[in-house]
This record gives C-alpha cells, sequence and structure tokens, in this order.
C-alpha cells in the first residue's frame, strides 16, 4: 500500500484516539472546543452529560455521540464504577456517520451487543499500539478499516432497532442483557427471557436476534464462556467452581463446551493468559 492510499483512507475515517477505561470510582471531563467527533459506550454504571447545555443521562449499553465544535461536559453519577469505550475520531465521512448515530436522539440506546464490543476493542488494542510514536502506515490503516466496520455495525443494529420500535413495542435489551448476566449460574431458557419483554418465545427470538445478530441463547453461551474467561484469567478458582458459576453443572462437559469456543482447553487458556 503505497503513501497515496494511506492518505486516502485516512480522509476518510481517521482514528484520532481510543480507549477502554474500567474501574473508574469518579470521572468529570468537560471540553469547552472539541475539534473532532466523541463516541462513547457505557459498558457499566451510570452516566451524565452535558450536551450543548442539555443534561442527558445514560446506563449501561448506552452509546453518546459529540460532535466537533460542541461543547460537552460527561461525568458518573452514583457509586457504582463505570466502565466504557471511546474513540475520538474525523474525516470526510465523519459527520455523515456521526448523523446516523444521532438521528434517535441522546442516548441511543445500543445494548451490550458482544460483536461491536469485540470490534471496539480491537480498534483500541491497534490504537494503543501507536501510542508514543508516529503513526505507521499498517497500523493506521487497521486502526481507521476498524473505525469503518465498527461505525456501520453501530448505524446497521440502530437501524434495526428503529424499524422494530416503529412496528412494535421495543424491547429493552440493556434489561434483558443486565439479567443475562445475573443469571449466568443458573438455568436460562428462551422464555425466561421473553417472558421479561413481554414477547412470545418465538417473537422475542426474532427481535433479539435482529438487534444483535444471534439467537438468544447462543448469545447466552457467549456470556458463559466469557464470564469463564474471566474467572480462569483473574481468579484462582478451580475449575470446578467456574463451571458451576457459569451455569454447568459437570466440570467435564464444561471443559469440552468451552475448548469448542476457545480452541484451549480451560488449564491452557489459564496457563496462557492468566496473571
Amino acid at each position: 500500500m503505497n503513501g497515496s492510499s494511506d492518505n486516502f483512507f485516512s480522509a476518510l475515517l481517521r482514528v484520532n484516539a481510543a480507549g477502554y477505561f474500567d474501574d473508574m470510582p469518579r470521572v468529570f471531563t468537560q471540553r469547552d472546543r472539541p475539534d473532532d467527533h466523541l463516541l462513547i459506550w457505557v459498558l457499566r454504571g451510570a452516566f451524565r452529560t452535558v450536551i450543548g447545555g442539555v443534561e442527558h443521562h445514560g446506563r449501561a449499553g448506552d452509546l453518546f455521540a459529540y460532535a466537533p465544535g460542541e461543547p460537552h461536559a460527561y461525568h458518573t453519577s452514583g457509586d457504582e464504577p463505570w466502565a466504557w469505550l471511546w474513540v475520538h475520531y474525523s474525516g470526510r465521512c465523519a459527520d455523515a456517520a456521526a448523523d446516523a448515530i444521532r438521528s434517535g436522539g441522546q442516548p441511543r440506546p445500543l445494548g451490550l451487543d458482544p460483536t461491536i464490543r469485540a470490534r471496539f476493542l480491537e480498534l483500541v488494542s491497534v490504537s494503543y499500539a501507536r501510542v508514543g510514536r508516529p503513526r505507521r502506515e499498517r497500523d493506521m490503516l487497521h486502526a481507521d478499516t476498524c473505525l469503518a466496520s465498527l461505525l456501520g455495525l453501530i448505524i446497521q443494529r440502530l437501524r434495526a432497532a428503529d424499524g422494530l420500535s416503529r412496528s412494535a413495542e421495543p424491547i429493552d435489551l440493556a434489561m434483558i442483557q443486565r439479567n443475562i448476566d445475573r443469571r449466568l449460574h443458573e438455568p436460562i431458557t428462551v422464555e425466561d427471557l421473553a417472558d421479561l419483554a413481554n414477547y412470545s418465545p418465538a417473537h422475542f427470538s426474532r427481535v433479539f436476534r435482529s438487534l444483535t445478530g444471534r439467537p438468544p441463547m447462543r448469545y447466552v453461551n457467549e456470556r458463559r464462556i466469557d464470564r469463564a474467561g474471566v474467572l480462569l484469567t483473574q481468579t484462582t478458582m478451580k475449575l470446578s467452581d467456574i463451571a458451576r458459576a457459569v451455569g454447568y453443572d459437570d466440570p467435564f462437559y464444561f471443559s469440552r463446551v468451552f475448548k469448542k469456543a476457545t480452541g484451549s482447553s480451560p488449564s491452557s487458556f489459564r496457563a496462557a493468559f492468566g496473571g
């Protein structure tokens, strides 16, 4: 890829900075003259922001979009630690992407979509790789194309949610996802989740899949594996206890499921990624 192609992609969408903050007890940020776009996706905790003099409140799963030249401030609300992903960006396509995201007002209830989280984290990891040194072409192209993919997926998910809200009473996706996360150690069925949304199981499954890109039980199983990975790498819990903590009574069956999902056995995963 030559320099002219490099400039072409960066001119369309350019990552200026990106990051992931977790377990932040108190945060306050104010920008009076921002010069680029900012996207904040709240993963945990309560959130308050003032955009152009108007106050908004958010929670886990909410997405906020800030425009250049628009004074804003944001801070945590309450005692619960805040976790969020963010990206500053610019480029010729930035205004159009931001307008599509902001078209439904502030905040946009995106939910805790695992595919979006994975793409956002990839973007963050590439952006961090170039902190403190000039942008190298391969890093820049990777980050900027990650941004384009992320923004496209976010807009797709938001438009799907908008279409559902016009045709039927929408589900509170973030509430459903929080309920799943609280109950990963318990049996969870589509019928349980559908009851929360006051939908029939079949209709709930269609709506959930349109919003997240996956059927409900596939999402539940992915969250079980994600939680298991955290427990394997950040605790010294025994394998049998981890299996029960994510809803598997049989540790041998859990090991097979985990290896099928990750390509590694639980013990190998802990050895490779544990602290």
